[in-house]
C-alpha cells in the first residue's frame, strides 16, 4: 500500500491539500494501539517543534477518510498501519519545514490568520459571508480549541510562505504538454446529494459500540498540581510625576499616524499602562526570589487543565515540555503577571463514555449520514434525473454550482481518472451520481483558464519537488524523537 501511495503522492497531495481544512467537524476514526515515550501529550519533537496527540489523530483521519472512500470502506489493518506511518511521516516533513521557516525568519500575522479564517467556506452563511457563531460552533462540534485551530492555520501559512520561495515558473513546452489532456471534455447529466438530506438512525447502543470499539483515542489533556503567585496590575498605583517621568524617558515610544511623538495628554493611557506593566512584571520577579528564599507562600491548585485562566498555555506547555520544576520567569496574563512552578504532571487518562459523548455523538451521527447517502447514491445509478450540463472540463468545475470550488475540483479530477460511464463520486459530505452523455477532445481550443490550471500545476509540481528534496536535507539538520510505536 504504501509503494502504491508513493506513485499516486503527486496526486494525493493535492486532495490533502484541498482537505486541509476538512478536519474542523471531520470525525476521527478508529486507529491502532500505541506506545508512548516520556511525553505521552506529543507523538514527536523535530527540532524545536512539537508534534501532538491531536495533529496526529487529524492527519490520520483525513488519510483514512480518503482512502475508505476511494476503497469503498473496503481498508485492511494492514493499510491502517500503512496509513499510521504516512501520517507520522507527513507531520514530520511539515515540522522540519515549520524549523527552517523559523530559521528564516517567516511567520504568519494575526490579521493573516484572520483573512484566512475569515475566507474558509465552512464558516460562511447562506450569503457566503463570515459568520463568527458557525466558526466558533464547527470547532466546538469538532472538539477543537480555538488557539489550536489558529495555531495550525499559522503553520499553514508559514509554510505556504516558504513555498513561495522556491516557486519556479513553468516553460511553455511544460504548460502545452499538461494541457493538452485537458481538452478531453465530457457532456454530463447529474445529481448531487448530500448528507442534510438525511436523518440517520442512530441508537445508543450503536454510539456506545464505536466508543468501546475506539476508546483508547478518547483520553483526557494532562493535568497539572501548581504552585504560583499571581501580581494583578490594578494593585499597583502610579502617580502623575512617575508617568511624566516615564513619558519623557520613552517619548519616541508614542507617536502619532504622522510619526510625530504625542503630547503627554494624548499618550496618558498608553503611558500608564506600560508604566503598570513594567512595574507589575518586576515586583513579580521580586516576589520569585523570595518565594526561593521561603518568605513568601504561593497559592496551590490540583488538576489544572493545559488550557486554563491562572497559567497560560504556552507557557505550561514549554515548563511541561522541559520537564521543568524551577519558578518560572514572570509570565504575562491578562491582567498582570504570574510565577509559577508544576509541582506534579498527572498524565493523560482513558475518558469514560460519559466524559466522551460530546465528541462521539457528532462522529456517529456524521458516519452514519456519509454511510446512507453513500447507499442511497448507489442505488439511484440505475434510475435518476438530474442536470444535464454542456461539454465540461476541470477547468469549468466553477460551472457546477451546486458544489463548492474544491468539491468541483475533486469531482472533475475523479472523472478523469474513471473509466465508469455512470457511477459515483464521494465527496465527503455529499456524494455526486453521474452518467457520461458524451466525449469530445478539443484539441484545437486550449482555453486560456485551462493553460493557466496547466501552468499552476506544473509550477506546483516544480515546487513540490524542490520541496521534497528541502526536506531530504532537513532531516540532516533537525534532530527528530518519535515517541509513538505501532503495536
Amino acid at each position: 500500500m504504501i509503494t502504491w501511495m508513493q506513485r499516486k503522492k503527486k496526486y494525493l497531495m493535492v486532495i490533502l491539500w484541498v482537505t486541509v481544512i476538512s478536519f474542523v467537524g471531520a470525525g476521527f476514526v478508529g486507529w491502532g494501539s500505541y506506545s508512548y515515550g516520556n511525553k505521552a501529550s506529543n507523538v514527536a519533537k523535530i527540532g524545536d517543534v512539537e508534534v501532538t496527540v491531536g495533529q496526529f489523530q487529524r492527519q490520520y483521519s483525513n488519510i483514512f477518510s480518503y482512502y475508505n472512500e476511494l476503497l469503498e470502506g473496503k481498508v485492511s489493518d494492514a493499510q491502517k498501519k500503512d496509513f499510521e506511518k504516512v501520517a507520522l511521516q507527513n507531520l514530520i516533513n511539515r515540522a522540519l519545514l515549520l524549523n527552517y521557516a523559523k530559521e528564516l525568519g517567516l511567520s504568519a500575522t494575526e490579521q493573516e490568520i484572520g483573512q484566512e479564517i475569515a475566507q474558509t467556506p465552512n464558516f460562511h452563511n447562506s450569503d457566503g459571508k463570515f459568520e463568527k457563531e458557525i466558526y466558533l460552533r464547527a470547532l466546538n462540534n469538532a472538539g477543537i480549541k480555538i488557539a489550536e485551530y489558529e495555531a495550525e492555520i499559522k503553520k499553514d501559512i508559514t509554510i505556504n510562505k516558504l513555498s513561495e520561495i522556491f516557486a519556479f515558473e513553468a516553460t511553455e513546452l511544460e504548460v502545452a504538454a499538461f494541457a493538452t489532456p485537458m481538452t478531453m471534455k465530457d457532456k454530463l447529466e447529474y445529481k448531487v446529494l448530500s448528507t442534510d438530506d438525511i436523518t440517520p438512525k442512530v441508537t445508543e447502543e450503536l454510539k456506545r459500540q464505536f466508543f468501546e470499539d475506539n476508546k483508547e483515542r478518547f483520553m483526557s489533556e494532562p493535568s497539572f498540581n501548581l504552585s504560583f503567585i499571581k501580581v494583578a496590575k490594578k494593585d499597583v498605583k502610579i502617580t502623575e510625576a512617575l508617568a511624566k517621568e516615564h513619558y519623557e524617558k520613552n517619548k519616541t515610544s508614542y507617536l502619532d499616524g504622522q510619526g510625530n511623538p504625542k503630547s503627554f495628554e494624548d499618550a496618558k493611557s498608553e503611558v500608564l499602562n506600560d508604566l503598570a506593566d513594567s512595574i507589575t512584571r518586576r515586583e513579580a520577579l521580586k516576589r520569585s526570589v523570595a518565594w526561593k528564599k521561603g518568605e513568601v507562600q504561593p497559592q496551590k491548585l490540583e488538576g489544572v487543565p493545559m488550557e486554563n485562566s491562572v497559567v497560560p498555555a504556552d507557557a505550561l506547555r514549554e515548563a511541561d515540555r522541559k520537564a521543568s520544576l524551577n519558578i518560572s520567569k514572570p509570565v504575562a496574563v491578562d491582567d498582570g503577571y504570574v510565577v509559577f512552578k508544576i509541582d506534579k504532571r498527572v498524565p493523560p487518562r482513558q475518558l469514560t463514555y460519559e466524559e466522551s459523548k460530546r465528541f462521539v455523538d457528532p462522529i456517529v451521527q456524521r458516519e452514519a449520514a456519509k454511510k446512507e447517502l453513500e447507499e442511497l447514491a448507489q442505488r439511484q445509478t440505475k434510475d435518476f434525473s438530474g442536470k444535464v450540463t454542456d461539454y465540461v472540463g476541470i477547468s469549468d468545475a466553477s460551472t457546477l454550482t451546486d458544489l463548492t470550488n474544491e468539491e468541483a475540483q475533486q469531482f472533475m479530477s475523479t472523472l478523469l481518472t474513471t473509466s465508469e460511464r455512470v457511477g459515483v463520486v464521494n465527496l465527503g459530505e455529499k456524494a455526486v451520481i453521474y452518467k457520461i452523455l458524451e466525449q469530445k477532445l478539443f484539441e484545437d481550443e486550449i482555453e486560456e483558464a485551462d493553460s493557466a490550471f496547466a501552468r499552476n500545476s506544473v509550477e506546483r509540481v516544480k515546487s513540490d519537488t524542490i520541496i521534497e528534496d528541502l526536506i531530504g536535507e532537513l532531516k540532516n539538520r533537525y534532530t527528530i524523537e518519535t515517541y509513538i510505536e505501532t503495536l
